[in-house]
């Protein structure tokens, strides 16, 4: 949850400060500016995140919608990360993460430590509040963002946090039941 409390935090400064005054100077067609490179970290290291929690709903999903759930994250957000990281080494960007940061790790363990309808319940919540805060990014990058292949890939994948998010909420109320 810390690791969502932090997104959020990267979300509100990003959408209170203006793009212009994120912009770093230009120095050629491949510099980014500050408000793309956040970006661009901030969402490589979500979908990292996402990947591992849905190949462990995968495993340890206690239904069968969550269990599949937890399959389509890993997919869609490995491929989603694939796609990035070629856009970043074309363009000569930031190195993406390969690893989980401490807090995603902790989260991580929490949830393997959990089982049965608790599991279903903490994981759907966590996939309700990270696609509200990864939609939040997609559509400040989309609207603002200053690198035309950037603003494009915010753009081409905010459909998809949507649909993410409209399935985890239809999940939210069968396992808040149990």
């Amino acid at each position: 949850m810390k690791n969502m409390l932090g997104a959020a935090l990267m979300v509100a400064l990003l959408l209170a400060a203006p793009a212009r005054a994120q912009q770093a100077p230009s120095s050629g067609s491949n510099s980014l500016s500050t408000q793309d490179k956040q970006f661009l970290e901030t969402i490589g290291q979500s979908t990292l995140g996402e990947v591992a929690l849905g190949k462990l709903a995968a495993q340890k999903g206690t239904t069968p919608a969550v269990r599949l759930f937890g399959r389509w994250m890993a997919s869609t957000d490995g491929l989603a990360n694939r796609q990035l990281a070629t856009m970043i080494e074309e363009m000569h960007g930031p190195a993406l993460p390969t690893t989980l940061t401490a807090e995603q790790q902790a989260e991580l363990q929490k949830m393997q430590a959990l089982s049965g309808a608790e599991f279903d319940r903490q994981y759907v919540q966590m996939m309700v509040s990270g696609h509200n805060t990864e939609i939040a990014l997609f559509q400040k990058e989309a609207q603002d963002g200053q690198k035309p292949s950037v603003r494009n890939f915010a753009r081409n994948l905010l459909p998809t946090a949507k649909e993410h998010l409209a399935a985890v909420q239809d999940l939210l109320a069968t396992t808040a039941s149990k």
